[in-house]
């Protein structure tokens, strides 16, 4: 089993940097983006557009552009767009309002607010990947990615969803069963493989629902959703992925030590001067730049930490991790200003293994 873990995740560090350096074409203002994110004012902004898109933008995934009709406690509302990759982007609603983050023109929407408002956890914090947009999106939904489907409109109502698995863990695709109610003839039964249910239209796999579809002529069980119709007609806002297929939270690590009892949130208070989200700059750093064991403490001095202080702090951190997993768990979740100690080092494409993403 460790010798196909190697190979694995030897492949999927070759795919992973190749698609770090094609996915930062589609977000190339890191930096503009962390300063707005921290420094920019405060506001609130309904989503009045959504363009879902790969096609001019350099990217492999799906990129998700946002229209926002941006309210500043002070002033006249505006209309402003951005390029953005957020924690959650299925929770996203149209005509939903969302916390931004503004300076002139340039508006971003506050995912680290917005995830706490929820009361998710954010993963992973994609928020930096932002780009200010003078191409506003249309008021409504554009995905290039769904082809609109060809055939006979009929209304398909959804007696089941399932996530599609996979031997490698769970995919973005699910699998559907329906109940199709033609104009003429009788209803029936179709299924939906693999269907790509887009983000903004997860709410709508509730049992139950009755849909916008399309059959093929001469082909009866071959149907086809109007997902984009469909959530044009119930946006769905305030209304979160149905639970049944909505990705699960992954459990402690085996063998992970369990949580301190009655400690409702992992303690992470400063140790030998070294703050959490410095401790998780450094040891990204010092793996991503492949620093040697001799160099560590001068790696660790370009992020602030004291001379001669990063092995004591390093132990420290490292010991807090053995004695509660939700540490350890909490450094795959930097926080906003972990991004901004680790910008201020030379910017390598990350690497991450296969099985780190189920």
């Amino acid at each position: 089993m460790g010798r196909i873990e190697d190979s694995l995740n030897r492949a999927d560090r070759a795919w992973w940097n190749v698609r770090a350096r094609v996915e930062d074409k589609a977000y190339v203002n890191r930096n503009q983006a962390l300063r707005l994110l921290e420094d920019g004012e405060e506001g609130t902004a309904r989503v009045v557009g959504i363009r879902v898109r790969t096609k001019d933008t350099g990217s492999v995934l799906p990129i998700y552009e946002y229209a926002l009709e941006v309210t500043p406690p002070a002033g006249s509302p505006f209309r402003a767009a951005c390029r953005q990759q957020l924690a959650h982007e299925d929770w996203v609603r149209l005509g939903m309002e969302v916390p931004v983050r503004f300076e002139k023109e340039a508006v971003a929407i506050d995912g680290l607010a917005l995830t706490e408002a929820w009361g998710l956890e954010q993963a992973e914090n994609h928020e930096y990947r932002w780009k200010q947009l003078s191409d506003v999106p249309e008021e409504g939904i554009e995905d290039t990615l769904v082809r609109k489907p060809k055939g006979t409109e009929v209304r398909a109502t959804l007696l089941s969803a399932e996530r599609q698995g996979t031997v490698l863990g769970e995919t973005e695709n699910f699998n559907l069963r329906l109940r199709v109610d033609p104009a003429e003839g009788d209803p029936y039964e179709a299924e939906v493989a693999r269907d790509d249910v887009p983000g903004y239209a997860r709410h709508l796999l509730e049992p139950g629902t009755s849909l916008p579809a399309v059959a093929r002529k001469g082909r009866s069980a071959k149907v086809a959703i109007d997902w984009q119709a469909a959530a044009l007609a119930e946006p769905g806002v305030g209304v979160p992925p149905v639970a049944a297929v909505a990705r699960k939270e992954q459990p402690a690590p085996a063998g992970a030590a369990a949580a301190p009892s009655g400690s409702a949130e992992p303690d992470l208070a400063p140790v030998e001067g070294v703050e959490f989200d410095t401790w998780v700059a450094v040891e990204v750093g010092l793996q991503n730049d492949r620093v040697p064991p001799a160099d560590y403490d001068a790696h660790a001095q370009g992020y602030g930490v004291p001379a001669g202080g990063w092995e004591r702090a390093q132990a420290a951190w490292q010991a807090k991790q053995a004695s509660d997993w939700r540490v350890g768990a909490g450094s795959g979740r930097p926080s906003r200003r972990s991004e901004s100690v680790a910008s201020a080092a030379p910017e390598r494409p990350l690497e991450r293994g296969f099985l780190s993403l189920l």
